[in-house]
């Protein structure tokens, strides 16, 4: 995913990260990260289905947002159209934080802190 990311000409994400509240406790570990302008990327691979998997993450997708981050959620049938269905969302998430891509003349906006 992070190749289909960069090949479209979307900025390098962070790997893997941990998300962690303002106590210090952890809440998840992101796939894809764009730390700077709060957007995280997940893959939800077939394990996420299973119930009790399913009822975690569900329980940590508030937390994520309380946290001020965007979450794009993506699944093995995006990836037949990953335009339309990976790329086009993250690039959405990452403009309404401010992102411009390399030669684009409107002013940019930085992201959350």
């Amino acid at each position: 995913m992070r190749l289909i990311v960069v090949r479209a000409g979307l900025p390098e994400p962070e790997l893997n990260i941990d998300l962690c509240d303002e106590d210090g406790r952890f809440l998840a570990r992101l796939d894809l990260a764009y730390p700077e302008y709060r957007v995280a990327v997940e893959y939800d691979g077939r394990q996420h289905a299973e119930l009790a998997q399913f009822k975690r993450d569900a329980d940590r997708w508030p937390a994520i947002a309380a946290q001020g981050w965007l979450l794009v959620r993506v699944v093995d049938h995006h990836l037949r159209d990953p335009a339309r269905s990976v790329v086009a969302p993250i690039d959405r998430a990452l403009r309404s934080r401010g992102w411009r891509p390399r030669g684009d003349r409107s002013s940019k906006t930085p992201g959350p802190k």
